[in-house]
């Protein structure tokens, strides 16, 4: 009777903390907006595939360099198919890794089979937002040969994720006006970066319009557009893929 019991309270435990999760996986998703929807359609300069991570291939001319979009907390994927096309149009191969439930913290390395699925690609970045940069920091510590350069957006990596001693270039972008992640988080983290590492702040940007998924709760307002915030997201990435990338064109390819 005792041991029955104890597996009827256990179950009661299990099915309690079930629910609750799905309750918070229920709540406060964060969906794309109109614009992102409308980035996800293919065109004479990029091709868009929707399968088990959502790809956008320039069709201008071939290229062996691609970024990896890791979302953040709760956020639908398709909100970064703007920044995706914007990267694809500049001649970078872009994939917005799709997560389980939204969270990266399930899919930490869905990178592993972007990258199996892309033998043609041999530069690969890796970026994140939020927690998809937790996340990305995570899976880079572990997989640094395989990379050419971090790029955190709004983010910042863990304790475990120490890159001071790294070789691999790494670069923070971050908005003054960010709610969530705010510029004193960024700097508790700094003893984690390599000594080189990249700092970008874009002034008046928030939290939210990293990506396209409207006004999230508890971010402050920000003092510049979206398309501002965004442009100045892709201009400071491409400073660190550009170098790369001329170099494979300048070879002839």
């Amino acid at each position: 009777m005792k041991l029955k019991k104890t597996l009827m309270i256990a179950s009661g435990l299990i099915l309690a903390v079930a629910l609750i999760f799905l309750l918070y996986l229920s709540t406060g998703q964060s969906k794309p907006m109109p614009e992102a929807l409308a980035a996800m359609k293919s065109d004479a300069k990029v091709a868009v595939t929707n399968v088990e991570n959502i790809g956008f291939t320039p069709l201008d001319s071939p290229t062996d360099t691609a970024l990896i979009i890791y979302p953040g907390g709760k956020v639908a994927p398709e909100a970064y198919a703007p920044i995706a096309r914007a990267f694809a149009e500049q001649g970078i191969k872009t994939i917005i890794a799709k997560m389980p439930f939204n969270l990266a913290v399930f899919g930490i390395n869905k990178a592993d089979q972007i990258i199996a699925e892309n033998s043609d690609i041999k530069k690969w970045y890796i970026s994140g937002h939020s927690l998809g940069g937790v996340m990305a920091a995570r899976y880079v510590k572990a997989h640094q040969e395989q990379f050419d350069g971090l790029i955190l957006w709004a983010s910042y990596p863990e304790e475990s994720s120490d890159f001071s001693q790294s070789a691999i270039p790494v670069m923070s972008i971050y908005g003054t006006n960010d709610g969530l992640t705010q510029p004193g988080d960024i700097s508790d983290t700094m003893h984690l970066m390599p000594k080189d590492v990249l700092w970008i702040s874009i002034r008046g940007a928030n939290h939210s319009q990293f990506g396209w998924y409207g006004f999230q709760k508890g971010d402050e307002k920000a003092d510049i557009s979206r398309e501002e915030q965004q442009q100045e997201i892709v201009e400071a990435t491409m400073e660190i893929i550009r170098p790369n990338l001329w170099d494979y064109k300048e070879n002839g390819n």
